[in-house]
């Protein structure tokens, strides 16, 4: 179990490389001074601001921090041909005054070639005005065991909002979810208004994307040729599975070789998660997903207080999970938690089996 750190001034001790000027993004690897770096993970104590339990151990990681970006790269010898780099500003550039937004961007490989290059952006608007941010990424959560890696950013932004980033990469299940998160730490009263997501996610200009009939699910395939198989399947979790099942503005779509998810909700928090399926063989297997009902003290419990999501491709089903607010004991597909963040396999039988389990930290 990992704790997430919800300090605003962590600053990374591990070594830094100087600016790369960049005017085009191209492959990360070709601009940035990657370099292997042992991460320690601890328990039972404090590592640079984290908390977490248990002993010491060795990733599998690599890691490079940048000024003013920082880049992880999430990857494992045993499944070299699967990795994920994230590249996103670091509070060195504000300080120094170099900073001018929070961009994010992401890399994601199979077997060479590039699937998803270039920016994440996103926007939050509340009753129609942009909340902006008022400081760099923070790195709350890094995580690496059960051949899962993890990555959770931080960002404050404008009326009390919060804007967390999910970075998971599920190796040996060939899996990687991609997810925001939108807080609100207000004190007082809530005042409801229109809250509105919008992101864009570029993919590689090589994939052809292919609109399910009826359905919400994205399916990519490598060029232009229709005969080709699939490279693999993005399902947009907080959406129905079913298009006439989608009851307000909310949708993902394709425009302009970007992958765009849109929301809008009235509540207090959201939790919009990608969940992409890069097993070619699994890709031919029926597949479904389902929002799960989330139980506390007998009673079901709001969206912008907990999400839960069951995904399942042929035999083999996943569980996903978020908490919006402090901590809280509660239920999804019979499992007990007191998490805020939790990724497992399920079974009918077994039950869930966490690979994946972020709780918030106790003071």
């Amino acid at each position: 179990m990992f704790y997430r750190v919800l300090e605003k001034t962590w600053s990374s001790t591990l070594c830094r490389t100087q600016k790369s000027q960049l005017s085009n993004l191209g492959r990360l690897d070709d601009f940035y001074l990657t370099f292997p770096i042992s991460l320690l993970w601890a328990k039972q104590g404090v590592v640079n601001g984290r908390r977490s339990l248990g002993k010491f151990f060795n990733t599998l990681s690599t890691l490079s921090l940048l000024t003013p970006e920082s880049m992880k790269k999430l990857a494992h010898p045993g499944l070299a041909d699967l990795s994920l780099s994230v590249i996103y500003d670091s509070p060195d550039a504000v300080r120094s005054a170099e900073w001018t937004n929070n961009t994010v961007s992401v890399q994601l490989e199979l077997r060479n070639e590039l699937l998803l290059f270039g920016t994440w952006d996103v926007a939050v608007r509340l009753g129609g005005k942009l909340l902006r941010p008022l400081d760099a990424w923070t790195e709350t959560v890094v995580y690496s065991e059960n051949d899962c890696d993890y990555l959770e950013i931080d960002v404050p932004l404008e009326r009390d909002y919060r804007l967390q980033r999910h970075f998971l990469l599920d190796t040996a299940n060939r899996i990687v979810v991609l997810a925001d998160c939108v807080l609100w730490d207000g004190d007082g009263k809530f005042k409801s208004k229109p809250l509105e997501y919008e992101s864009s996610l570029l993919y590689s200009p090589a994939l052809r994307a292919k609109e399910a009939n009826g359905a919400t699910e994205l399916t990519f395939f490598s060029g232009k040729s229709a005969k080709t198989a699939p490279l693999f399947r993005v399902l947009p979790l907080d959406l129905p599975e079913w298009k006439n099942a989608v009851t307000d503005d909310s949708e993902i779509r394709t425009e302009e070789s970007n992958l765009v998810l849109r929301k809008r909700t009235e509540g207090r928090a959201f939790f919009v998660p990608l969940f992409f399926d890069l097993n070619a063989k699994r890709l031919k297997k029926p597949y479904t997903w389902r929002h799960l009902t989330v139980g506390e003290n007998l009673a079901s419990v709001t969206d912008d207080h907990a999400v839960g999501f069951r995904v399942q491709f042929g035999k083999e089903q996943f569980m996903l999970y978020r908490s919006m607010t402090p901590l809280a004991n509660r239920t999804v597909l019979g499992h007990n938690l007191i998490d805020d963040f939790c990724y497992g396999r399920f079974d009918v039988k077994t039950g869930v089996d966490p690979l994946v389990a972020v709780q918030q930290e106790i003071e």
